[in-house]
């Protein structure tokens, strides 16, 4: 039995957990030593290092490889967090604390108090799960999530030192026309569309005097105009269009959302299954807001008070933002037939074992998922862990994926440790 030792990286202890779980999930014996030299950590020095011990049951290429590219991912974006997660990688709604140096220790919650254990991203997102959010941001770090906040659109996040991980569940204000340019971005396939508030104007003969035009200079003469209808638009690329697909997928997803926010939501408009839309309510609920598109339409709504204020009356997305959302979508989707969303080259649609992530074994139940095509999963579960994990639920009164809350279990304390330059 071959045993070999890997250095992991991430910044925060909680990248090389991640990356342990899942060799724990595809059957793999691992043991974590935390008791690091300098001269063993001097891959990357910033960095807070922990030890792997890999045995394998049957040493391969193909193993070596896997943690090769776990190791770099977290070397090279601060985490395997962006790099390796997909709607079906399994995350924990667990109680944690973060303790950052210089802050209060941090201890994020859901909305409704309670804990789903384990359940897929897909079902996070989908829920509006708070604690999850802020596990991945801590794997994938805040300043990554700043710069592509930036890049699809934000303008208000230009001081990053102001910003922890609450920045995920709205530590962060934002305006709401740079949200809708956001939503956009993932509605137009990862391209930043182009936003103005004045299409054309004309005299009272309805003459056009001038036209938007889908130009840096945005407005022109009318000799102008006819020649510009005939240049595409220039967007910038600034998401995959495979990951823009998966977050719409996920969004659209009204089975995935049902376990929080019921069957027959506000979320929901009816004959057109292929809108997507989220939730969201900022810190001490002063905003609530409702985000939903379709190929052809994004509609965002705010409900709040003018002085910032807390609100009293609204307890959620989907009785604030949501029905004045719903109201103006049936309107404009009324005449509109559905159309399915076109899925990008280079996903595949796999079976895998909801429990895991992974490709399906016997015991498991399986559902079909998305992944991007160099990254599919290559490995099945192993029937003895699903065995494990059903044990676990029924002992913590889980009922798999939109089942009971988990009882409260201690809290694992999280140190962030800051980067330098």
């Amino acid at each position: 039995m071959a045993k070999t030792r890997f250095l992991v990286t991430g910044g925060a202890g909680f990248i090389g957990s991640e990356i342990v779980r899942q060799l724990l999930d595809t059957g793999y014996n691992v043991r974590v030593a935390d008791n690091l030299s300098k001269k063993e950590a001097s891959l990357d020095p910033r960095a807070e290092f922990i030890k792997v011990d890999l045995t394998e049951k049957t040493p391969t290429k193909e193993v070596f490889n896997y943690i090769d590219i776990c190791i770099n991912a977290a070397a090279k974006i601060g985490g395997i967090g962006y790099f390796h997660k997909y709607p079906a990688t399994i995350l924990s709604d667990t109680p944690v604390t973060f303790s950052v140096p210089g802050q209060p220790p941090y201890s994020p919650k859901n909305y409704d108090g309670a804990y789903r254990g384990s359940l897929t991203l897909r079902s996070a997102l989908a829920e509006s799960r708070n604690i999850p959010a802020v596990k991945v941001l801590a794997s994938y770090g805040v300043a990554k999530m700043i710069e592509q906040g930036q890049k699809m659109g934000l303008t208000t996040w230009d001081e990053p030192s102001r910003f922890g991980l609450s920045l995920t569940l709205g530590g962060g204000e934002i305006k709401l026309l740079d949200l809708a340019r956001v939503y956009a971005v993932v509605a137009n396939y990862g391209k930043k569309p182009e936003i103005t508030s004045i299409l054309k104007i004309t005299n009272s003969k309805g003459k056009i005097l001038e036209e938007f035009k889908c130009q840096k200079n945005n407005f022109m003469g009318i000799a102008r105009a006819a020649e510009a209808a005939r240049n595409e638009c220039e967007q910038e690329q600034v998401l995959d269009p495979r990951v823009a697909f998966l977050l719409v997928d996920i969004l659209k997803d009204n089975s995935a959302r049902s376990p929080a926010f019921g069957t027959n939501s506000a979320l929901v408009i009816p004959g057109h299954p292929e809108v997507a839309v989220k939730t969201g309510t900022s810190n001490d609920l002063k905003d609530n807001l409702t985000a939903g598109f379709n190929q052809k339409y994004l509609v965002v709504t705010w409900v709040g008070n003018n002085d910032s204020s807390p609100m009293s009356r609204i307890a959620s997305g989907v009785t604030g933002a949501s029905p004045i959302w719903n109201k103006i979508m049936r309107a404009l989707l009324a005449d509109d037939k559905n159309h399915d969303w076109e899925v990008p080259e280079g996903l595949v649609q796999l079976p895998i074992c909801s429990l895991t992530g992974t490709l399906p074994c016997e015991g498991c139940p399986v559902r079909l998922e998305w992944f991007l095509k160099e990254r599919a999963p290559q490995k099945a579960c192993l029937p003895e862990t699903i065995q494990k994990i059903n044990e676990e639920k029924n002992k913590e009164g889980q009922i798999l994926e939109s089942g009971a809350s988990t009882e409260a279990t201690p809290k694992p304390l999280i140190r962030i440790i800051p980067r330098g330059d």
